[in-house]
């Protein structure tokens, strides 16, 4: 569906799931809070909306989200730390994290199942965010400052750090229940 948008807007596929992302915010706010409009929302740059979209989950979405709108002017730093605070884990993790004491082939498959759909999750989500930055320095790459190229580089060293703790809270998960790549429970076939 991405991709089928993306040659007709003539957007990439990551400006797609960016938009798609705020979409389902708003989407989600509305049915929240019906009647309320959340103009200072709405009146935020696309990568503020797209970090605070990764809320959509939070049981606490709709509180924080007229926190922010009562704020006026919020930073993207404010928006970084208030995500990072309140980020819904992984329910892919939260089922390892169930009582193991079921070890039938069918539980560990389901185990299995999750972690595939963790790391499938991961990669979208790494190929939309270096995706993103790397349509805005094409777009503006002959009308950066020396500023903006640091700050640039600040945002790929963020991403990639973000990523890099998610990957590794994922591997010691499949360690701690015995599932490697490769193995008979049908990971590795993926």
């Amino acid at each position: 569906m991405q991709a089928l948008l993306a040659h007709e807007t003539g957007l990439s596929e990551s400006a797609i799931s960016l938009y798609m992302a705020i979409g389902d915010l708003f989407a989600k706010l509305e049915s929240l809070a019906l009647g309320e409009e959340f103009n200072a929302l709405k009146a935020w740059g696309v990568n503020k909306l797209f970090r605070f979209s990764q809320l959509v989950e939070c049981e606490r979405l709709l509180e924080i989200a007229r926190e922010f709108e009562g704020m006026g002017e919020v930073t993207i730093e404010e928006v970084k730390r208030v995500v990072s605070e309140n980020r819904v884990f992984s329910p892919a993790l939260a089922v390892l994290d169930e009582d193991q004491s079921e070890t039938t082939n069918e539980a560990q498959s389901k185990r299995a199942q999750r972690l595939v759909e963790e790391l499938n999750s991961l990669a979208t989500e790494t190929h939309q965010l270096l995706s993103t930055i790397a349509d805005e320095i094409l777009a503006n790459v002959d009308e950066f400052s020396t500023a903006e190229v640091l700050g640039v580089y600040d945002k790929v060293l963020n991403a990639l750090k973000r990523l890099k703790k998610r990957a590794e809270t994922l591997r010691q998960k499949m360690n701690e229940h015995g599932l490697q790549p490769g193995d008979s429970s049908g990971l590795g076939e993926r």
